[in-house]
């Protein structure tokens, strides 16, 4: 059995193909309460733990959170990066129009292309990440402002400008990372 989870921000839509190759859909939360549903809604298909192979794409941040919860509970869980997807889709020529059929082309990629078990990474690789997501956020924030300001006709604003970017050069370099001669890995 597979399923195959489509994400967005505030919603999952699932597509679980089960052994006779039947499809069924649901609607969830995108969060721990709609994640136990989920779970309920498996259990209401008579899913086992151990019969079922979950596909999502790692869209934004947005899938982290349930393949965390999913991968606590057991479940085989693979993250699938969004062009291989599209790359399935377009050789079946499908063109995916609604959430619905989205997490159904991603379960019939899951059954059909059996992607790696996904491996959750640990307290230091989700903090290197997510300083890393930081400093590109902070990055491209100063080319704005190093944008605006070279546009700018007015003293003032110039000034306030200036303030901005010095603001953000200077919480740039106490996020950019240790060069890597001193950097120790434990």
């Amino acid at each position: 059995m597979t399923l195959g989870i489509d994400i967005a921000k505030d919603t999952i839509d699932v597509t679980l193909i089960d052994d006779q190759d039947n499809k069924h859909h649901a609607t969830f939360k995108n969060n721990k309460k709609g994640f136990g549903k989920l779970l309920g809604w498996l259990k209401k298909h008579q899913v086992e733990i151990d019969d079922l192979h979950i596909c999502m794409e790692a869209t934004n941040i947005y899938w982290e959170d349930l393949a965390l919860y999913l991968h606590s509970k057991g479940y085989k869980v693979s993250v699938i990066n969004p062009v291989r997807v599209k790359g399935f889709a377009n050789s079946q020529l499908r063109r995916n129009k609604t959430d619905k059929e989205d997490s159904e082309i991603i379960a019939d990629f899951c059954a059909v292309m059996k992607p790696d078990t996904w491996i959750p990474p640990n307290d230091d690789q989700r903090k290197i990440r997510a300083l890393v997501r930081h400093l590109e956020g902070l990055k491209k924030t100063l080319t704005q402002q190093r944008n605006r300001l070279a546009s700018c006709k007015d003293d003032d604003v110039k000034r306030s400008l200036q303030i901005v970017i010095d603001a953000l050069k200077k919480e740039i370099a106490s996020v950019e990372p240790i060069p890597s001669s001193k950097c120790v890995i434990k």
